[in-house]
């Protein structure tokens, strides 16, 4: 078939719509990056807040804090003493006691992003996570 004028488009037509579409990837990628970390920001404190009314009932039933001493950084070992169902896909958890009558929970980043850096940590004292100065 051989080819009539007017029909397709231009190299340069071309050119100018890739361009244009690479701009506004350009300006939208970073707003949804920070909107997705904000996100995993929420679920991390809320696994935290968790972790914050699970240790409230060891206490009442154990009468000490969990754990007693040490450090446990095993997701599952944190579910199966304080029932709970928490998920280490984004976040890894730690939780340290020196003697059971406190406890101090952190969750820090896993996996990729640009906020690796990222921590929130809980303690006995405190109902509210507090972010380190890398987080969003």
């Amino acid at each position: 078939m051989p080819y009539k004028k007017g029909m397709g488009l231009t190299f340069t037509e071309v050119l100018v719509v890739i361009v244009l579409l690479g701009v506004l990837i350009g300006l939208a990628l970073p707003q949804f990056n920070k909107t997705r970390e904000r996100n995993l920001a929420r679920e991390a404190k809320a696994n935290l807040r968790r972790i914050y009314e699970a240790e409230k009932n060891y206490r009442l039933e154990m009468d000490s804090y969990y754990p007693t001493s040490g450090t446990i950084d095993s997701i599952s070992d944190i579910n199966s003493n304080l029932s709970l169902f928490i998920t280490g896909l984004n976040w890894d958890y730690k939780i340290s006691s020196t003697d059971g009558s406190d406890y101090a929970a952190i969750a820090y980043r896993a996996g990729s992003g640009g906020y690796l850096d990222c921590e929130y940590s809980l303690s006995n004292n405190a109902d509210d996570p507090i972010p380190n100065s890398s987080c969003p």
